[in-house]
């Protein structure tokens, strides 16, 4: 018998104002782009943390084309290359391998030109940028309270 799995698609981006500074990330799954900021992350840990959200929106037991503008992501995924001195990219991509195998998905990594004029990676992109500048203008109004 053979089983069919749906096909998905992602794209992901994340952003920084500073590295680390206030930051956002944001992943289109299937024309559904979603987004969030922290105060204070690396971009780095934002586009691996909209992978691993991306992965974990997508159904069980399905085939998943993340496209990224990261090198670095893909070749930390691939075991490539190893995070040595960022250990919250250490445990994303741990975390990554884990739901993968618990939720059966097979992932394939796409790298994409950012900033090319790809619509899904432009979309993205702004999503992200705009979390990370919104997080950083309420820090600014914060900051600003307290003098």
């Amino acid at each position: 018998m053979i089983y069919y799995q749906p096909l998905h698609v992602a794209s992901t981006d994340g952003a920084a104002s500073g590295n680390p500074g206030p930051a956002g990330w944001a992943f289109d799954l299937d024309g559904g782009i979603q987004s969030g900021r922290f105060e204070c992350a690396s971009n780095n840990e934002m586009e691996m943390l909209a992978i691993f959200l991306a992965i974990q929106e997508c159904p069980p037991y399905s085939n998943l084309i993340v496209r990224t503008d990261s090198k670095l992501a893909i070749m930390l995924i691939t075991r490539r290359y190893k995070a040595r001195t960022n250990m919250e990219l250490a445990k994303l991509v741990e975390l990554i391998h884990d739901i993968l195998w618990l939720r059966k998905i097979d992932l394939a990594l796409m790298k994409v030109i950012g900033h090319a004029g790809d619509p899904d990676n432009n979309g993205v992109d702004q999503a992200a940028y705009h979390q990370a500048q919104s997080i950083k203008r309420k820090l600014e109004i914060q900051r600003a309270r307290l003098c």
